[in-house]
């Protein structure tokens, strides 16, 4: 039962630190050059949906 429970720990912990990693590469540092960061002021002046 020990060799199982270290082999399942093991394993455990190699999924936790696979998917902190991919959830902290995943994310974009700069949002996409269609979509200008909001928070300067610079306000759209009408929706991105209604421009179709």
């Amino acid at each position: 039962m020990t060799p199982f429970l270290l082999l399942l720990s093991v394993f455990v912990l190699a999924e936790i630190v696979a998917g902190v990693q991919l959830f902290r590469h995943d994310r974009p540092k700069a949002p996409p050059p269609s979509h200008p960061d909001w928070s300067s002021g610079r306000l759209p002046s009408t929706p991105y949906a209604a421009g179709r």
